[in-house]
């Protein structure tokens, strides 16, 4: 339930809108602060401490509520593991990749949506060749070092692209890996992590998911 305090024209859900808009503004849940939250609202930041006690809280909210939204449209409804688990990273890192990725760097407690989300993880992975719980704790890594890479502009492919240019060219292995487009490093980034998780596909949807022949 939105919690109401004694403004009118302000509550926990605006505070949240707020808190996101300045977070995509800004590009790191690092560069923002309480003020600057309290700045886009036109509030005091006191006003802001009536329905949150600090910024650690506003973006543990924020985190539940962007899973809340995502989850739901991001699960994919197979038995498979592999294309299960496949479909659900693809709907929350390409689909809502900057900001939620970076609230899942911020995970100073967990609520009922990262909960949910975890289940759903270890439900994935049951057929994995690691236990779960390593699964699940891997995902959350490489989730949360998209959000990193995403912040480190020097690994921007045309940026990399334009200084290698600007010290006359050469580096042919870095001018190959400049050019492939970033769907596809995500593509490939995720066919490695279920392959190195030994999460195989089971219903013939994903090729690159094959079971080894050494291992039928």
């Amino acid at each position: 339930m939105t919690r109401r305090g004694p403004r009118g024209d302000i509550d926990q859900r605006v505070i949240l809108d707020a808190a996101m808009r300045v977070l995509k503004r800004e590009g790191s849940i690092s560069a923002v602060s309480l003020r600057m939250v309290a700045r886009e609202l036109g509030v005091a930041p006191n006003a802001i401490y009536t329905y949150f006690q600090s910024m650690n809280a506003v973006w543990h909210e924020a985190k539940e509520r962007q899973l809340g939204l995502v989850l739901p449209a991001a699960t994919p409804d197979t038995a498979c593991g592999r294309c299960g688990l496949r479909g659900l990273l693809e709907g929350i890192a390409k689909t809502h990749s900057g900001e939620l990725l970076d609230l899942f760097q911020h995970q100073s407690r967990l609520g009922q949506e990262s909960f949910e989300f975890a289940e759903m993880l270890l439900s994935y992975a049951q057929t994995a060749g690691v236990a779960p719980r390593y699964a699940r704790n891997i995902i959350l890594i490489w989730l949360s070092g998209r959000a990193s890479l995403g912040r480190q502009r020097h690994l921007e492919n045309e940026r990399r692209e334009q200084m290698r240019l600007e010290l006359g060219g050469g580096y042919p292995l870095e001018a190959e890996a400049n050019s492939i487009a970033a769907d596809d490093d995500f593509e490939t980034e995720i066919t490695i992590l279920l392959n190195g998780l030994e999460l195989y596909c089971t219903c013939g949807n994903d090729p690159a998911g094959k079971l080894p022949a050494a291992a039928n």
